[in-house]
C-alpha cells in the first residue's frame, strides 16, 4: 500500500467504520417513529469470566468506535447533538418521581446521552452505551422518544 493509499483509506475511516456498525449493529431503521423505547442496536458479549477487566474494556473501545461513527454521522446530517447527563433522571427517579420511559430506563444503564431533537415534531433520537451491571453485556442503545422528564428534556 502506497503511502496516498493509506491517506485514503484515513481519510474513508470514519464512513468505514458507520457502514461497518450500522450494518452490524444499528437496525433504525425498524424504529417506529410513533414508539417512545429503548432499543438495543448492539450488545457485547457477557463478562462473567473477565476476571482482569480486559475483555471488558475491549468491548468498550468497539462500543465507543462505534458510537463515535454513528454520532459523527448523525451529527453531519443532523447538526450536534445535546449531551445530556442522565443523573438528574435517575435521581428524580430514586427519589419518587415519576421519569418517563425510555428516559427512565436509560438513566439506569447509561450516565449519558448523545440527543438530537426533531425541532417540528418534538420527537427525539438518542445514542448511549449503557449496561446494567459490571457482567452484563454492554449494549450500544437507541433510544426514541418525546421531550418528558426534567426539565422538559
Amino acid at each position: 500500500m502506497t503511502s496516498g493509499d493509506a491517506r485514503s483509506r484515513q481519510q474513508n475511516a470514519p464512513a468505514d467504520e458507520f457502514e461497518s456498525c450500522a450494518a452490524e449493529h444499528l437496525a433504525l431503521e425498524h424504529v417506529d417513529p410513533a414508539d417512545r423505547a429503548l432499543h438495543d442496536a448492539g450488545v457485547s458479549a457477557e463478562f462473567w469470566d473477565d476476571d482482569d477487566g480486559q475483555v471488558a474494556r475491549e468491548a468498550d473501545a468497539d462500543m465507543q468506535t462505534c458510537l463515535d461513527a454513528l454520532v459523527a454521522a448523525l451529527t453531519a446530517r443532523w447538526g450536534e447533538p445535546l449531551a445530556v447527563d442522565l443523573l438528574l433522571y435517575l435521581r428524580a427517579g430514586v427519589e419518587g418521581e415519576t421519569v418517563s420511559e425510555p428516559i427512565n430506563s436509560l438513566s439506569q444503564m447509561a450516565g449519558s446521552i448523545e440527543l438530537w431533537p426533531h425541532q417540528s415534531s418534538g420527537r427525539r433520537l438518542g445514542l448511549a452505551i449503557g449496561q446494567e451491571d459490571k457482567e452484563l453485556p454492554l449494549e450500544l442503545l437507541a433510544a426514541v422518544g418525546d421531550r418528558s422528564g426534567p426539565n422538559g428534556t
